[in-house]
């Protein structure tokens, strides 16, 4: 959720930055410009950071539950070689 709404501003000050962009000629524009363009940067940079480490501890999950999943298959083929229930 809080990635796709920092996807979304970060649309929005690309499209922010083409329209700037097209107003030639004004240096403040143009200072403005590589303001704009440095926080879209920054703001791309951390969404990006984000999803990593959201991916990172998603497969962590994974991993978890997987490997809990294989010792419980495996405590109950002994159980069931040494009959117990």
């Amino acid at each position: 959720m809080q990635l796709q709404a920092m996807l979304d501003l970060a649309k929005s000050k690309e499209l922010t930055h083409k329209a700037v962009e097209g107003v030639a000629g004004v240096t403040d524009a143009e200072a403005g410009l590589k303001e704009i363009r440095e926080e879209i940067q920054r703001r791309l940079d951390k969404a990006t950071a984000q999803g990593e480490i959201a991916a990172s501890r998603l497969e962590k999950q994974m991993s978890d539950v997987l490997e809990e999943h294989q010792l419980r298959n495996q405590l109950a083929e002994r159980k069931a070689r040494l009959g117990i229930k």
